[in-house]
This record gives structure tokens, C-alpha cells and sequence, in this order.
């Protein structure tokens, strides 16, 4: 039983990987903009394979918050507000930052109570970040056609889930087709 349980969970965690893989290819439509893509990725992979997702973009040395998603509305705006009020920095180590300077993935599978405090900017912030009830995230670089670099960041705070490997092999693949994406139809754009 346990065999057939095991192989039901696999066929059904490549179907879901086959159709967010599908749904990455289709983002760069040459009438799409890269922040349309980018806030299609990030709606992309809710819930399927995140409770809430989001894109920055690195503007020189800054970074800006492109999208925000969550099943939720509520939700959706209490992240942005969040992460607005506490844009993360370029600089940090660690998370968004970190991923786009070094175009390495950042995975979290347990996000502790020392983690949060390092992050977090301020005790007002520390109180937000335990509010959403944080508990595993996963932050992937994406080139962009045009030099710039993004992160897609994936958190797991309404459910039990933790993200691992599997999950960061995944988001890399993802990143992967919507830079190749991106850049076919930057090219087909004449860019």
C-alpha cells in the first residue's frame, strides 16, 4: 500500500511539474512586457508549488518589488505592504540579495526564530515577519534579456510545507525557461 501510495504522489508531482514548466514557456509572448512575464511566473506557482511567491528586479543598487502573489487578497496586500515598507537590500547576505549578486539559489527549509531576527530590520519588522508565520522559503535568480538580474522568492507560511531540494531543482527550471523565454521573445521583439 505504501508502494502504490508513493507512486501516486510521484505521478502526480511530475504532472504538476509538467504544467508549471508548460505555463513558464508561455510567459514571454512577444507582446508581453518583462514585468508581465515576471508577475506571471509569480502567480504561476501559487499555490501549486508555494503559498505565497514574489519577483524583485535589481535597479542599480537598489531592488523593486515587481509582483506579489497569494490566493488570499488580504494576504496578497499585507506581503506587499510588508515588503515595501522593508525592501530587502542588495546588500544583505542572504535571501534576494544574495541570489542576484551571485546568481546562486537561496534555500530555507526551516525558517527559525535566529533567521527571522537576522533578516529583519527592526523589532516592527521582527513582529510582521512571526505575524506571517514563516516557515520555509526558497529564492532563485533569473537573468534578464536586457543584463538585469531578478529573484523569484517562494515562502511556505499558510500551510506545513517545507521546501527542499526537489522543490529548489524545480524553481531553478523554472527560472531557467522564463530567462529562455524572455530572451526568444526580447529577440523576436527586435530588442
Amino acid at each position: 500500500m505504501a508502494s502504490i501510495s508513493e507512486d501516486v504522489t510521484e505521478v502526480k508531482r511530475e504532472q504538476i511539474r509538467a504544467a508549471l514548466l508548460a505555463g513558464a514557456g508561455g510567459l514571454g509572448a512577444p507582446q508581453a512586457s518583462t514585468e508581465a512575464a515576471l508577475t506571471g511566473l509569480s502567480e504561476l506557482v501559487v499555490p501549486a508549488l508555494a503559498d505565497w511567491a514574489c519577483v524583485h528586479v535589481r535597479e542599480g543598487g537598489d531592488l523593486r518589488l515587481v509582483a506579489v502573489s497569494h490566493q488570499d487578497p488580504k494576504r496578497r496586500a499585507r506581503v506587499r505592504d510588508l515588503l515595501t515598507r522593508w525592501s530587502p537590500r542588495l546588500d544583505a547576505p542572504g535571501g534576494i540579495g544574495e541570489a542576484i549578486r551571485s546568481g546562486e539559489p537561496q534555500l530555507h527549509p526551516y525558517l527559525t526564530d535566529d533567521l527571522l531576527r537576522e533578516y529583519a530590520w527592526d523589532a516592527g519588522h521582527l513582529r510582521s515577519l512571526e505575524e506571517l508565520l514563516l516557515r520555509s522559503a526558497l529564492c532563485v535568480p533569473i537573468a534578464l534579456p536586457d543584463g538585469g538580474g531578478a529573484a523569484l522568492s517562494l515562502v511556505m507560511a499558510d500551510s506545513w510545507r517545507r521546501f527542499d531540494r526537489r522543490q529548489l531543482e524545480l524553481a531553478r527550471e523554472l527560472a531557467a525557461r522564463t530567462e529562455k523565454t524572455l530572451a526568444g521573445a526580447h529577440e523576436g521583439a527586435g530588442g
